[in-house]
């Protein structure tokens, strides 16, 4: 499976790329998480709990950065398992600001096992691209509204 998009966010680049790597401002971004702590420099584990009928239950999540280049990008890998099969891949997350628009292109690769399998691929794909459009809608109204983020890119919950 291979999902690609870009989403336009509205403040500077930096702002953008501090929040992209915290995890306790990502758990309240991503949909459905229950928790999320990072384990190690770049290793993350969490917890998301999906509602979607064919794919819905509790799923671990583990992530780790494979390469980093700050500002500008950044790649992971990682897995996600539960009750309903596997999903492992890896996902490239680039930013480029554009008077003080911060465009977040992104491509994910992923390979699915077990009962997610015999699901239609472009059901999945649409879950997932959902998902993804979701927490990035979610960032954006938190950053236009001043709340996600202050002038020194601290968490302001």
């Amino acid at each position: 499976m291979k999902i690609s998009g870009c989403h336009n966010l509205e403040a500077p680049r930096s702002k953008v790329w501090s929040l992209l790597l915290d995890p306790s401002w990502l758990s309240n971004l991503i949909p459905g998480c229950e928790w999320l702590e990072q384990v190690s420099p770049g290793n993350y584990h969490g917890q998301i709990r999906l509602g979607v009928a064919a794919v819905g239950g509790t799923y671990e999540v583990s992530a780790k950065i494979t390469e980093k280049e700050a500002p500008d990008s950044c790649q992971f890998e990682g897995e996600i398992s539960g009750p309903t099969g596997t999903v492992t891949g890896n996902a490239m997350l680039t930013l480029k600001e554009v008077k003080a628009i911060t465009s977040l292109s992104y491509e994910v690769q992923a390979m699915i096992t077990g009962g997610l399998a015999s699901i239609p691929p472009h059901f999945v794909e649409g879950v997932a691209r959902t998902l993804i459009d979701q927490g990035l809608s979610k960032l954006n109204i938190q950053l236009k509204m001043g709340k996600a983020v202050a002038d020194d890119a601290t968490i302001t919950w």
